[in-house]
C-alpha cells in the first residue's frame, strides 16, 4: 500500500503494521493524486505545484528487486575467558530407579585419629590397600582398586574395575548400561562444628550420556537426599571440595549422627571411554570452639586480563590458608573452596592467591578461612573482584541487490533469540538498497556471562522480494566461547549430525566434546 501526504508518499509493506518513506527521486512536495498502470506497474503521482512524476513498482514486469546474503554463516572464536564448562542435568526417575539407595547399609565407619578438640580426620583414603573394606559396593561391574591411573601412590580406584564384568582399563574402555556405586557412612557429624569432604577424580566419559554422581543424605534412607553429578573430560585429575554445612538441598549437615554418600557411575547403551578415576579422599571435622580469628584486609583485583589476585594480611597462629569463591553476590553461606589449603612461612605478612578460573565480565566475592594443626577461622569478609569483559571482534555480512527496483531489508531477527547475538544495521530499518549496489550488516557477540560451549542461532532477514522473505537460508552464526573444537564436532554437538563411525574428534588437533565438565550443584 502506498499513501500520498503533505510530505511525500509513504508505503508498508506489512498491513499498515509498519511504514517508510517512499520518495527515492521524488522532490519533498505535497502528493495529491495517483494513476497506476497496472500492464507494467507503473504509478504516476500528481504533485501541488512540481507536476507529475512517475515510477515502476517492485515486484511486477519492471522495477523487480533480487537479494543475495553472503556469507551465509559466520563462526566466531571467543577468547577463552570461560575456563569451566559445565553440564548438570535433573536427575531422572530411571536413574533415581537403578540406584536403589536406601538399600545399600554399610558398616559405621570408624574415627582413624581422635582429638580433645579441633580437626578430626574420619577418613583419609589413598586406596594403596584393600578395598572396599567396610564399604559397600552395589553394580557389575563395579568400582574397585587399579594401577592404571592415580593422583598419588600407586592406585585409585575405578568406576568398572570389579565383577563378572569387570574391565581392565589399560585395555579396554568402560562397557555399556553400567550402573556402579559404592556408600561410605554413617558419618557421625553430631559434635562438629565444621566438617568437609574433599576428593580428586580423573573423568573423562561420554559428553551428556554418561555421568558421576555424588549422593548426600542425613539417614540410611537416603529420603531426602542432595545431588552433585558431572560429565565429560577434565583432563587430569582435579579436586571436588563440600563443605557439609553447606550441601545440595539439604542445607547444614553439622550436627548430624547419621550422614551417607553414595558414588555412583551410570553409562548408557553405546559409546564407552576411559571412565571415573577417583584419589585421595579425605572427610574431617572439627569439634570444639575455633579461636582463630577470620583473615582481614582481604582486596581481590578488578584490572588483570587473566586473572583475579585475591591479597588478605597474616593471622596470628595460622600456618594455612584457603579462597572461597562465591559468584555474583556477597552470600558466604554459598562460597566453594577454590584450591586446598596452603601454607605460608611465618614471615610473611601479607599473602596473596591467583584465580586463574575467573571468567571475564563476571563479579566474584572472595572469602578467606585460616587455620592451625587445631583449630579453623569462620571466612573473613568478601571482597568483591573481576577481570574485565572481553571482546570479540564483529563480522559483516553484506547484502546485495542486483535487480533493477529498490530492495528494502525491513528487519533481522534471531531464530533463537540469544541473548549474545545482536546485529548492527546501516541505517535505521527498512534498510532501501537501490539496484546493483550493497549494504553491509554488522554482526556482533558477546561472551560475557556465557558458559564455555558451543552456541549458535540463525539470522533471519525480512525483505521485499517475492518469495525471498525471510531469506530462504538466512546467516548461521556459531560462537565457540572457548572451546575451539573442530567443525565436525561441532556439528555433533550442534546436532547438524553423527559423527562417522571411528572418526577420531581429535584429527585437526583440538580438544574432546565436553572439555572439561567439573562437579557442581544438580539444582544449580
Amino acid at each position: 500500500m502506498i499513501v500520498g501526504t503533505d510530505l511525500g508518499c509513504y508505503r508498508t509493506d506489512d498491513g499498515g503494521a509498519s511504514w517508510y518513506t517512499f520518495n527515492e527521486g521524488l522532490p519533498n512536495v505535497v502528493v495529491s493524486d495517483f494513476a497506476y498502470f497496472a500492464p507494467t506497474r507503473l504509478l504516476r503521482a500528481g504533485t501541488y505545484g512540481r507536476g507529475m512524476w512517475e515510477t515502476n513498482l517492485d515486484g511486477g514486469l519492471a522495477g523487480n528487486p533480487t537479494i543475495l546474503v553472503e556469507p551465509e554463516s559466520l563462526t566466531f572464536d571467543a577468547p577463552d575467558a570461560q575456563l569451566d564448562a559445565q553440564f548438570v542435568r535433573p536427575l531422572s526417575s530411571q536413574d533415581r530407579a537403578r540406584i536403589n539407595l536406601s538399600s545399600i547399609i554399610p558398616d559405621p565407619i570408624q574415627v582413624f585419629q581422635t582429638q580433645l578438640a579441633g580437626d578430626v580426620t574420619i577418613i583419609s583414603e589413598g586406596f594403596e590397600g584393600a578395598f572396599p573394606g567396610t564399604w559397600v559396593r552395589e553394580g557389575d561391574p563395579t568400582w574397585g582398586i587399579d594401577d592404571f591411573k592415580k593422583r598419588t601412590g600407586n592406585q585409585s580406584i575405578w568406576c568398572a574395575r570389579d565383577g563378572a564384568l569387570g574391565e581392565d582399563p589399560a585395555i579396554n574402555p568402560y562397557p555399556n548400561n553400567v550402573l556402579s556405586a559404592f556408600t561410605i557412612g554413617p558419618i557421625d557429624l553430631s559434635d562438629a562444628t565444621a566438617a568437609s569432604m574433599s576428593f580428586f577424580y580423573d573423568m573423562n566419559i561420554e559428553f551428556n550420556a554418561d555421568f558421576f554422581y555424588i549422593f548426600v543424605a542425613r539417614n540410611v534412607s537416603f529420603d531426602p537426599f542432595g545431588t552433585y553429578g558431572g560429565t565429560g573430560n577434565t583432563q587430569g585429575f582435579i579436586e571436588f571440595a563440600l563443605d557439609f554445612s553447606n550441601v545440595d538441598t539439604l542445607g547444614n549437615l553439622l550436627g548430624q549422627p547419621n550422614v551417607y554418600l553414595t558414588f555412583a557411575f551410570t553409562s548408557d547403551f553405546s559409546v564407552g571411554g576411559p571412565g571415573v578415576w577417583i584419589d585421595d579422599l579425605v572427610i574431617m571435622k572439627t569439634t570444639g570452639t575455633s579461636t582463630l580469628p577470620a583473615p582481614t584486609g582481604v582486596t581481590a583485583s578488578t584490572d588483570l586480563t587473566d586473572r583475579v589476585r585475591v591479597t588478605w594480611n597474616k593471622v596470628t597462629g595460622a600456618t594455612q590458608y584457603r579462597v572461597y569463591r562465591n559468584t555474583g553476590s556477597d552470600n558466604p553461606a554459598t562460597a566453594t573452596p577454590l584450591a586446598d589449603w596452603q601454607s605460608v612461612p611465618d614471615f610473611q605478612q601479607t599473602i596473596s592467591y591467583e584465580d586463574l578460573t575467573a571468567q571475564a565480565g563476571t563479579i566474584y566475592y572472595y572469602y578467606v578461612k585460616a587455620r592451625n594443626d587445631t583449630v579453623e577461622s569462620s571466612l573473613s569478609a568478601g571482597a568483591a573482584g573481576s577481570i574485565p569483559g572481553i571482546t570479540v571482534p564483529s563480522q559483516n555480512i553484506t547484502v546485495s541487490n542486483a535487480g533493477n527496483g529498490a530492495l528494502r531489508v525491513t528487519g533481522i531477527t534471531k531464530q533463537n533469540n540469544s541473548a549474545w547475538l545482536s546485529v548492527t544495521p546501516p541505517s535505521n530499518y527498512p534498510v532501501t538498497i537501490a539496484p546493483n549496489t550493497a549494504a553491509i550488516f554488522q554482526v556482533n557477540v558477546n561472551p560475557n556471562g556465557v558458559a564455555r560451549g558451543i552456541f549458535s542461532d540463525r539470522l533471519l532477514i525480512a525483505n521485499n522480494v517475492a518469495g525471498q522473505s525471510p531469506y530462504p537460508t538466512g546467516v548461521f552464526v556459531t560462537m565457540n566461547n572457548g572451546t575451539f573444537l573442530s567443525p565436525k564436532v561441532a556439528d555433533y554437538i550442534l546436532g547438524k549430525g553423527p559423527l562417522p563411525p571411528g572418526a577420531d574428534a581429535n584429527t585437526d588437533g583440538s580438544v574432546n566434546v565436553g572439555d572439561v565438565i567439573n562437579l557442581i550443584n544438580n539444582n544449580n
